[in-house]
């Protein structure tokens, strides 16, 4: 059965859809085409984007992260993907949307706290299930989820309850789920989370799919994602008010494109707001129609190419 280092929820998510599709074919004159289903997942993540820059700063900065989203090289290539990838960017973009961080609580926000809390936890409950998802699919996406965890546990008052009456049953139904449905998929129990670290390092079998120096990612994966919306992610990190501080918290999980998008939309938003004080209003006015340019041109003409002329049908 091979090294068994990937979850089977992802093909069997694509065979329930599938059926589904092919069912309903039948009935209409839909064919039953995947496209579907990844064109819904891009929806889905766009929606949940929109959340997160709206909840963490307004809606012009929204506006603006989902005009990066829509014109991203990357996210048009790959979301209209069967990549289980897709689903746990999906997972992530609508579990970091709901998530409890602190700095919701400061300010005007403080007053409404005993009407909202019922909102609130309902709010944490959901953004855990969709991380467990996000887990399920991928199990490596624990790995996201160690710091605002750790974190939110530590800013909690009822941790007994947060453990054992949120995170606890959550953690079980998702384990067994993970169990079972990979005992259906290879046909023995097996768990994946340990096949994979056994594959990967404790065997260094990762290397067979190629070597990069650690600091790859940082100094060409996630630039080369992000694209020409870099420079506004930049900005937009660093001049990102002391008022919101907590959002930097998304420093620990920055290689996420959405939450990139974010900041590049904060940047963007200030630019047409003009409060960079520092530059004069034509300054700015000039310089967000440069960014915007940037934003769109470029990418529109990498995705064209990736998708038409480097596609190659066999």
């Amino acid at each position: 059965m091979g090294s068994r280092v990937r979850s089977a929820a992802a093909a069997g998510e694509f065979l329930c859809v599938f059926l589904f599709l092919q069912k309903l074919s039948q009935t209409s004159t839909l064919a039953p085409d995947m496209g579907y289903r990844q064109g819904l997942l891009a929806a889905v993540n766009d929606f949940f984007l929109y959340k997160l820059a709206w909840v963490y700063v307004d809606a012009k900065a929204a506006k603006w992260a989902l005009l990066c989203q829509l014109f991203s090289w990357f996210t048009f290539y790959v979301m209209v993907r069967p990549f289980s990838n897709c689903v746990e960017t999906v997972c992530t973009t609508a579990a970091l949307a709901l998530w409890p961080w602190k700095f919701l609580e400061d300010g005007a926000e403080r007053k409404k706290r005993s009407n909202a809390s019922s909102m609130k936890h309902t709010h944490r409950t959901l953004a855990l299930m969709f991380a467990a998802l996000g887990v399920l699919f991928r199990p490596t996406n624990v790995v996201i989820w160690l710091y605002p965890g750790v974190l939110h546990f530590l800013q909690t008052r009822g941790r007994a309850h947060l453990v054992f009456g949120v995170v606890l049953p959550i953690a079980i139904v998702t384990l067994l789920a993970m169990l079972c449905i990979d005992r259906l998929g290879y046909g023995e129990w097996t768990f994946v989370p340990i096949n994979f670290f056994k594959f990967n390092v404790l065997e260094g079998k990762d290397k067979l799919y190629g070597e990069h120096p650690w600091s790859w990612y940082f100094s060409q994966g996630y630039p080369a994602i992000v694209g020409t919306a870099l420079p506004m992610v930049l900005v937009g990190y660093f001049t990102i008010p002391s008022s919101k501080k907590d959002i930097g918290q998304f420093r620990f999980v920055l290689p996420l494109l959405p939450p990139a998008f974010m900041y590049a939309g904060y940047c963007l938003r200030n630019l047409e707001l003009g409060l960079y004080v520092q530059l004069r209003d034509s300054t700015q006015s000039t310089l967000l129609r440069l960014a915007a340019a940037l934003v769109i041109v470029p990418n529109v003409l990498t995705a064209y190419y990736l998708s038409r002329s480097h596609q190659v049908r066999c």
